[in-house]
């Protein structure tokens, strides 16, 4: 029968592999495939990061399905194991983080107040404003509707003219802003989860962004026609930068090395 096979590699994004949007028989493993993977899956899994101290891991396998055409080789196909660690911080630990975030968003709050001497040029300009719609109201209530346009419009230009005041000061804090906010971006006061995938044979492969994720490979990654062996292994360590240092210190590229066939 003919169907539409969609393989979704979970490393970094969608991968289109052999069956991939187009139509194909579909065949069963043959039972030296289901072996094989068998053994490939449990030697994944004994490559993943020991879990830190005040670390759980649980791993699984992460695509169970074969996906074959009838046309495609024997081992084509990606295997893939997901392993899963989670720190669960403390109270105190939570409570520590979660003031200094406090903190730092306190920082943020006090660059963004205008400073005195900024305020009061601002408030001229809004000042001036006010006056303006006062005098447009009290023209169009006397039907000078010409008159009352034009003080809407000077009104609208002072209102412009204290924004101009507002945003000058931001832009020059705008970086000060910045590094604050990547810094209250990484205080994570509740549990950490960081996500380690491998898998062999890849064919499609994109490489992950540095904030995103760390890779580790060995052999050929992407790799084409592996038959029953294992030509590549990639490693990936998702997570912020900050939180997933602990699983990255773990990771031994030798392991990686001797998956390689």
């Amino acid at each position: 029968m003919k169907v539409i096979v969609r393989i979704l590699a979970a490393m970094a994004g969608v991968c289109l592999c052999s069956a991939a949007l187009a139509d194909c028989d579909m065949r069963d493993a043959t039972p030296a495939e289901v072996q094989y993977k068998a053994r490939v899956v449990a030697a994944l899994k004994g490559v993943l990061p020991a879990a830190p101290a005040k670390w759980t891991m649980t791993s699984s396998e992460d695509n169970s399905d074969f996906g074959l055409c009838g046309s495609d080789p024997v081992g084509q196909f990606e295997i893939r194991v997901i392993g899963k660690y989670v720190h669960r911080r403390t109270k105190e630990e939570s409570d520590r983080i979660y003031a200094e975030r406090r903190k730092v968003r306190a920082e943020i709050d006090a660059l963004r107040q205008l400073p005195p001497a900024v305020k009061k040029e601002q408030q001229g300009w809004l000042d001036k404003m006010s006056v303006a719609n006062h005098a447009a109201n009290a023209a169009y209530k006397q039907g000078d509707k010409a008159l009352a346009r034009q003080k809407s419009d000077e009104a609208d230009g002072y209102s412009a003219k204290g924004r101009e005041v507002r945003d000058r000061y931001w832009a020059s804090v705008q970086s000060q802003v910045d590094q604050l906010e990547a810094r209250e971006r990484t205080m994570n006061s509740g549990d950490v989860n960081v996500i380690v995938r491998i898998a062999a044979n890849e064919r499609y492969v994109d490489t992950p962004k540095p904030e995103a994720a760390r890779q580790f490979t060995a052999g050929r990654v992407p790799a084409s026609h592996p038959g029953l062996k294992v030509q590549g292994v990639r490693l990936l360590v998702e997570g912020s930068a900050t939180e997933r240092g602990a699983i990255e210190a773990v990771v031994d590229p030798e392991k990686l090395k001797r998956l390689v066939q």
